[in-house]
């Protein structure tokens, strides 16, 4: 019995001791607020804080969306923190506790993201003397743009970040898995990337290509990672796993061709949501994607620390 209790105890202590590291924040959006969590070591030189940015969708501060909850950015938050490194993580805006601040569907822009992005720096930087940027998937995009020309911003960190706009990256996923409608996307996506709005979409193409998203889609288009990389002046890693099927090696190759003196550190078994998966097959990897209690690559936080302490 007196083990019991004292297991019980620890259990609550770690608890208590979990919670006393986490603060929550927000920052003032024009649509509202939007909520982070700060997670920091206890004893806390506040000289370096990371800022993670999720990917694309309706994505809250884990890294979770309605179809898939992976926990891959929490699990990168706890690995830095386990590295003695402060990272903060937030809700998407129209997401989790974010929600009512989402703004309407149309009138959302990829600046919309940007924009919140150089607000958490904002924030970040009045405690912290550097802020990294840490961008995963869509958020190495919007990462990079949040940090040109930012002084507040002291290193970039993409991972699975593409190297192509999007609309070439649409073209080939659609060529390689569904080429019956390649014709059909191929002219809706040309017209898109001329800036020009669609109004007759076929039915079976709707949910991508639905009125209401094609502003943000063309806003999207619009962008050169690889070019905007060229841009960035403080020190960038890249990461990139190598059984990624969304984001392969060759786009961490061309965002790394972009900024010849990034690091570029490909990791072997690592997919998409940064788990380690040694197989390509959509099946095996998927099995990743919906289970959270799955942890994430450690070499990942550690390549990060690296990065950190050689700034």
């Amino acid at each position: 019995m007196k083990k019991i209790i004292s297991l019980l105890f620890l259990c609550i202590a770690c608890s208590v001791s979990i919670l006393a590291v986490e603060k929550e924040l927000t920052v003032s959006t024009p649509t509202g607020e939007v909520y982070g969590t700060l997670l920091v070591p206890e004893n806390d030189p506040k000289n370096i804080v990371v800022l993670l940015i999720c990917g694309s969708g309706p994505t809250d501060r884990d890294g979770n969306n309605p179809q898939m909850k992976s926990n891959s950015i929490r699990y990168l938050a706890e690995d830095l923190y386990d590295h003695g490194v402060p990272s903060l993580r937030y809700d998407k805006r129209g997401v989790a506790k974010s929600a009512k601040s989402g703004p309407a569907e149309k009138d959302v822009r990829l600046s919309t993201f940007v924009d919140d992005a150089g607000r958490w720096i904002d924030v970040l930087s009045r405690d912290y003397k550097s802020v990294i940027v840490v961008g995963h998937s869509e958020g190495a995009k919007i990462g990079t743009l949040a940090s040109i020309g930012n002084p507040k911003v002291s290193g970039l960190v993409l991972l699975a970040g593409t190297g192509r706009p999007t609309d070439e990256i649409l073209k080939m996923q659609v060529r390689q898995n569904s080429p019956m409608i390649l014709e059909s996307v191929s002219a809706i996506v040309d017209t898109l990337k001329l800036g020009k709005t669609v109004e007759n979409v076929p039915q079976m193409l709707n949910a991508l290509f639905r009125p209401s998203v094609q502003r943000f889609l063309i806003s999207d288009f619009a962008v050169d990672p690889a070019a905007e990389l060229q841009k960035i002046e403080c020190p960038v890693l890249i990461i990139q796993g190598d059984k990624d099927i969304q984001v392969g090696v060759g786009e961490a190759n061309l965002l790394h061709d972009a900024r010849p003196a990034s690091k570029l550190v490909v990791i072997q078994d690592m997919n998409h949501v940064l788990k380690e998966c040694t197989s390509t097959d959509m099946a095996v990897q998927m099995e990743t994607y919906v289970k959270p209690d799955i942890g994430i690559k450690s070499q990942v936080a550690r390549e990060i620390a690296d990065f950190l302490d050689k700034l």
